[in-house]
């Protein structure tokens, strides 16, 4: 199914930014402030990298690092991955399921126009996940599945927030065929 709608169009226009000289703290103060999960890193005004939620409790907290001690270009993520304003939403779809992340800077040349996230595509068309759901059942998808199990095996995969019909139970967690595939491989956990 594709949705022919530009990026612009959904995209979040107020960009939470930081400094990279920043301390770490301050990062995080905005993003609880704000309630969102990552921040933008802007070097001059141009995006340089994100931190989110992750990166503090992975490359701060877990390290046993003070977020007051480190900088912001210390623990971001970089390159940084963007997508276009006038690039379609299929595209940021494609780009966030194969890199396995929930959001896109949006920019027109270098410049930082917004922000969008694995939510906001969600918003704009909530009823794509009934019509997949009833196609599935339509087409059987749910039935290959032993009768005995207590959850629903349509949804969204806990592990890279993509649409499956073929969801399964794993360390507690429902997962997408894909992604336990890569956790029977040893590739990364739940």
């Amino acid at each position: 199914m594709e949705t022919k709608i530009p990026v612009k169009e959904i995209m979040t226009l107020d960009v939470v930014t930081v400094d990279v000289d920043d301390d770490v703290q301050s990062a995080g103060i905005k993003m609880a402030d704000k309630n969102i999960g990552s921040v933008i890193v802007v070097d001059d005004g141009t995006p340089v990298g994100i931190i989110t939620e992750k990166d503090l409790v992975h490359k701060v907290l877990a390290k046993g690092y003070s977020p007051d001690e480190l900088v912001v270009k210390d623990v971001m993520t970089r390159p940084l991955v963007t997508i276009e304003k006038e690039e379609e939403i299929n595209t940021a779809i494609r780009k966030m399921r194969k890199l396995k992340i929930e959001r896109l800077p949006v920019i027109s040349g270098k410049e930082l126009v917004g922000i969008i996230t694995s939510n906001d595509i969600l918003s704009v068309s909530p009823e794509i996940f009934d019509i997949l759901s009833e196609a599935a059942e339509i087409y059987g998808s749910n039935k290959i599945y032993s009768e005995n199990k207590e959850w629903d095996t349509t949804g969204i995969c806990n592990s890279c927030n993509t649409f499956s019909t073929e969801l399964d139970l794993v360390e507690g967690e429902l997962i997408c065929e894909q992604c336990r595939d890569e956790v029977e491989a040893g590739g990364y956990g739940v």
